[in-house]
């Protein structure tokens, strides 16, 4: 399907004209004046826990629709950041007066915790739930969501290898974050406990570079 065409299926599903026109913006922003380079995925071995970057950092991970923090890389991420364990549940409890749902993103600020780093944790809502597989129409929605947010404070953006059967799934996700992130000039490191093959790992990080 078109890329354009999932981005005005999205659009039609925007709950605020704000959001709507900031989708709007991202489009034009990335194609309709040809401004944004595309960058490749930076591999880099170790835990997304690690992620150091010259300016501001989104780590972007996924959760299920069901309020449970369950896998090693939600684990992972709980013990670096205690309070985004915390705020996901919150957001899910009070699911029914607030945004949570499949696609949607919560963005928790963890910059106090390190002066150095500004980092923000992004809660994707895109797995039904702990035993099922990623929703790709959700993971689409959320990486909008992720690059609209990246684009806006100038920030890289952060993931680990994700997927259940990664053999299986994490090819056609790594083509989704290619087209919706890297595509449009946002630099994204994927981490990784092994190298990959044919794939560059990248040990070190640059300034992100956005279009204005």
């Amino acid at each position: 399907m078109d890329l354009f065409f999932r981005y005005s299926l999205l659009w039609t599903l925007a709950e605020t004209a704000s959001t709507r026109y900031e989708i709007i913006a991202f489009i034009t922003r990335s194609w309709g004046r040809g401004e944004c380079v595309m960058t490749a995925l930076s591999y880099v071995d170790g835990e997304v826990t690690s992620a150091k970057s010259v300016g501001p950092m989104i780590v972007a991970h996924v959760c299920n629709e069901v309020g449970i923090w369950i896998g090693k890389n939600a684990k992972t991420i709980a013990r670096q950041w205690p309070e985004v364990r915390f705020a996901y549940y919150r957001w899910y409890r009070n699911r029914i007066r607030n945004d949570f749902a499949s696609g949607a993103v919560q963005f928790v600020d963890q910059s106090q915790q390190n002066l150095q780093l500004k980092i923000r944790v992004a809660n994707l809502i895109a797995q039904p739930n702990h035993r099922r597989a990623i929703g790709y129409w959700a993971f689409e929605k959320c990486l909008l969501a992720v690059a609209l947010k990246a684009r806006k404070i100038g920030a890289t953006v952060h993931l680990s290898k994700i997927g259940i059967d990664q053999t299986r799934n994490w090819l056609y996700l790594e083509d989704m974050i290619s087209r919706i992130l890297s595509d449009n000039g946002i630099r994204v490191f994927i981490y990784v406990a092994f190298k990959p093959v044919n794939r560059r790992v990248d040990s070190g990080f640059q300034k992100n570079e956005n279009c204005d």
